[in-house]
């Protein structure tokens, strides 16, 4: 079980091409959700939660352990390291005949550290060694579930969540003022006139400036 591409593979194809690689908004993690099926592919969340812990739903749903100790099993923090910093699986496979899946068994991973925490933009997917309760603790839906039904139908599973990216916004940023940049650089050095009016020069990367401050600050507030 390749859980940690499985769930790259599996947000990407959510997401589409053009939003995956060219949204401001990214990959947090994933919250434990109870959604509702109302029509054919037409599903909407309900509220953070787990399956019961009673019929039928013992029957339709699997995950250790049962009851579980909160709502979240696993943190957000933890989803994240998921995402980003593990490639694959790695290591032995447990029988485990009393499971409807198999677990992975993790091998240990080291690698020298020459700081406490790398920056993000410098840290390598490594090879998988997630523990062997994480999967287990994600509710598994044994039973069918058919999206193209017109029945109701409730049902549990992740709920991915998104954060803003500072580096695609930093690079949308660049591109909206690439050309005040280089108009003013014509201005200032391209005239060839003795006489540099920067005002006339700056004014449109002023205004600029100005429009992308407050479209950051309304992305940070919201």
């Amino acid at each position: 079980m390749d859980f940690s591409n499985s769930l790259r593979r599996g947000y990407r194809q959510l997401r589409g091409f053009w939003r995956y690689w060219l949204s401001i908004y990214k990959f947090s993690h994933c919250d434990f959700f109870e959604f509702e099926k109302f029509c054919m592919l037409g599903i909407s969340d309900l509220r953070p939660g787990l399956p019961p812990d009673e019929s039928p739903y013992t029957e339709e749903y699997f995950y250790k352990p049962r009851p579980a100790r909160s709502n979240t099993p696993i943190s957000p923090k933890e989803f994240e390291h998921i995402y980003y910093h593990y490639r694959k699986t790695s290591a032995a496979r447990i029988n485990t005949w009393y499971q409807p899946f198999t677990v992975m068994g993790q091998a240990p991973f080291y690698r020298p550290r020459f700081f406490k925490q790398l920056p993000s933009l410098f840290q390598k997917q490594i090879d998988g060694n997630l523990p062997t309760d994480t999967v287990p603790k994600i509710p598994q839906r044994l039973t069918h579930f058919d999206e193209f039904s017109n029945s109701r139908e409730t049902f549990w599973g992740l709920h991915a969540r998104e954060q803003i990216s500072a580096f695609m916004v930093s690079i949308y940023t660049l591109l909206a003022l690439m050309p005040w940049f280089a108009f003013c650089s014509v201005y200032i050095f391209g005239l060839g006139s003795n006489e540099v009016d920067i005002q006339n020069a700056t004014t449109p990367l002023t205004i600029s400036l100005t429009t992308v401050s407050l479209f950051i600050a309304w992305l940070v507030k919201h």
